[in-house]
């Protein structure tokens, strides 16, 4: 249930707050005053379409709030704690639009997406905008209505002819790629060969690029290895007439132990001195048996350049690295099965076709049974239902036709919703022979009968009165009476027969304040709805005045 509407900066309102209660609430005022913008502004709390337009002139942004009631609702719930929103029993939905596009929507706070307010939306409120009735003349609108009515058994059917359409197509891409010219296929053959052999021919292995870069680096550098080798061997030597480090170390060493003796503190000096010499040892040893074994070959170093160069050759050709141009070659071969076997893949995606054409067929048959039985159902509720909105006689039947050849995610069915509004007339196609007011009758009755599918508990009647007066407005009342004693309804009407069976009634108007007009709304009750009652009939005498009461009073 809908129990706020808070707005700031919409439209032509500054500041407006509004309490709304269970059961019949309606809207009323002057053409203009700004009923709509607060259905707008509801629109918009369940995901409608946000724009700078709404924003009132002068500010940069604008809010608006929706609370709703939700303690019974259990589907609400389950998708607040599957997107992980926090909830109690008042569920409050904000959207805030600024002329910078920055936009934010939240939900009891937390930031969501319109997505989420659409789900939520569907669970939360119904809304019949003005203009909605108008849609019932859309064939593929009366097919979707039929596809709505009967979602239990046409959806799954409508999900598996979705997967069976998109396999008809990928088999007609892979039947046109075999189509190809023959000349062209022939092209793409040599050149996926020379491809093939180009890779093959390279005997390519995983690791091999870093191995060879590295082996590069050192034949690169093996002159400068091998000097820098021979200056440290040299160190060792004796090769100047001079002692050597090795043996002044060795030297060092045994003056300090003849010198121990009259200094205990110079032990760890001589001990180290030692460790010293023994490691020079170990590093002399090491380095002469790296200088035996060091074997530096130029041929080599042309050997690696060439396969380098060759590797690069192909990673420009084929991929950033070894591993991806092996994919390519396991591609290019895929291909080359195909091309070469074109004929029997053709044989064989031809008969895959068919059959795929064979099983839509018979889904698109099921569909069809499935929108008959559906079709029966609902015209035969919906023609009981008008009956009681002043249109008694009136007969509504689906005419639908098959066509084998169409092909289409809505199955091979064109539907035709035949309507005739007087006894004995015969039925013809409703588009052509519905009047206005016939029109709102109906859609008000299939969106009274879709809110009790749904299961919302809250319905928006956005002015459903066009073209209606007299004896059909009562019905009309009465059926919006009998609906809000299941579900709360809001409603906006220029009839005075509605608005005076609403428990709730609001009165939209204009005003100017500080040079600038503002919309406001006011609950009237007592005096102040009689009045308003009396404006919408059109006259301010006593007659008119006892008019309005016997209304209100239900007489």
């Amino acid at each position: 249930m809908l129990v706020n509407i808070s707005l700031k900066n919409f439209a032509l309102i500054d500041q407006l707050e509004i309490e709304l209660f269970n059961g019949f609430n309606t809207l009323t005022g002057e053409t203009g005053a700004g009923k709509s913008i607060l259905i707008d502004a509801v629109g918009l709390c369940i995901g409608g379409r946000a724009s700078s337009t709404y924003i009132r002139s002068g500010a940069e942004k604008c809010h608006v709030a929706a609370t709703f009631y939700v303690k019974d609702n259990d589907e609400v719930k389950d998708i607040l704690n599957e997107f992980g929103i926090d909830y109690e029993d008042n569920l409050i939905i904000e959207r805030e639009i600024s002329r910078n596009g920055r936009n934010l929507n939240r939900v009891n706070g937390s930031m969501t997406t319109l997505k989420v307010l659409n789900i939520l939306g569907e669970h939360l409120i119904s809304i019949y905008g003005q203009h909605e009735h108008t849609l019932l003349l859309n064939e593929n609108y009366q097919l979707d209505l039929i596809d709505s009515w009967g979602k239990d058994k046409v959806q799954p059917l409508k999900t598996h002819i979705k997967q069976i359409i998109a396999n008809i197509r990928s088999t007609e891409r892979s039947l046109e790629e075999i189509g190809i010219d023959k000349s062209l296929l022939a092209r793409e053959l040599d050149i996926l060969k020379f491809q093939i052999d180009e890779i093959e021919s390279a005997n390519l292995y995983e690791g091999e690029l870093e191995e060879l870069e590295n082996e590069s680096n050192f034949l690169r550098n093996s002159e400068r290895i091998f000097s820098v080798l021979n200056e440290v061997g040299r160190l060792f030597s004796d090769e100047f007439g001079t002692l050597s480090p090795y043996e002044r170390i060795g030297d060092c060493s045994k003056q300090l132990e003849n010198i121990i003796r009259f200094d205990d503190e110079i032990e760890p000096l001589a001990k180290m001195a030692n460790s010293v010499f023994y490691d020079l040892e170990e590093l002399e040893n090491l380095v002469e048996e790296y200088k035996m074994k060091f074997d530096f070959d130029p041929n080599r170093l042309i050997q690696v350049d060439e396969r380098l160069n060759k590797i690069h050759t192909l990673r420009k050709k084929y991929g950033n690295n070894i591993e991806e141009i092996m994919t390519f070659l396991e591609n290019a071969k895929t291909r080359v099965d195909l091309l070469e076997n074109s004929e029997e893949r053709r044989q064989k995606l031809q008969k895959l076709l068919a059959d795929y054409k064979l099983q839509y067929l018979d889904k698109a048959r099921e569909l069809s049974e499935a929108r008959y039985f559906a079709g029966e159902k609902f015209t035969n509720l919906i023609e009981a239902g008008i009956s009681d909105l002043g249109m008694e006689h009136a007969r509504l039947k689906c005419s639908f036709s098959f066509d084998e050849s169409k092909i289409s995610l809505n199955g091979s069915d064109t539907l035709e919703l035949l309507f005739s509004a007087n006894k004995g007339e015969p039925l013809a196609n409703l588009a052509e022979v519905i009047s206005g007011g016939e029109l709102s009758r109906m859609m008000l009755e299939i969106k009274t009968r879709f809110t009790t599918l749904k299961d919302t508990n809250a319905i928006i009647f956005d002015e459903i009165d066009v073209g209606i007066g007299g004896k059909v407005a009562s019905a009309v009342a009465k059926k919006i009476e009998s609906l809000s004693m299941e579900r709360q309804v809001l409603c906006v009407t220029h009839l005075p027969i509605i608005a005076s069976k609403a428990k709730h009634h609001y009165v939209v108007g204009k005003k100017i304040l500080d040079n600038r007009t503002v919309t406001e709304v006011l609950k009237v009750e007592n005096e102040a709805r009689i009045d308003e009652i009396m404006r919408m009939i059109g006259s301010e005498d006593e007659v008119t005045r006892n008019h309005a009461i016997n209304l209100l009073e239900g007489h």
